[in-house]
């Protein structure tokens, strides 16, 4: 993934978007801004002896994983330019 935005100091310094409004989705801005999973698994690891513990994280871990993807096709199919569509429609 390429830059979202580049940045100027100085008198006429400022933000400026790197790439068309209709080339950066949501999927993009989320993985710039996110950069990791959207349910991760606990950092420590379960006491194997635990009949729950033993086996919940390859449980969950496919069904995490449906979910991310699930969650980066829809914001894959918003652009920063519907964005702006819509704020301009409800504006009116």
């Amino acid at each position: 993934m390429g830059e979202l935005v580049t940045s100027q100091v100085g008198v006429k310094g400022g933000w400026q978007l790197a790439r068309t409004p209709n080339g950066i989705t949501l999927r993009d801005i989320y993985r710039a801004v996110e950069g990791g999973t959207l349910f991760p698994l606990h950092g420590n690891t379960p006491n194997p002896r635990c009949p729950v513990g033993s086996s919940i994280q390859s449980t969950l871990i496919g069904h995490f994983e449906e979910a991310q993807l699930a969650l980066e096709k829809d914001l894959a199919r918003t652009t920063v330019a519907d964005l702006v569509q819509q704020i301009r429609a409800h504006a009116r």
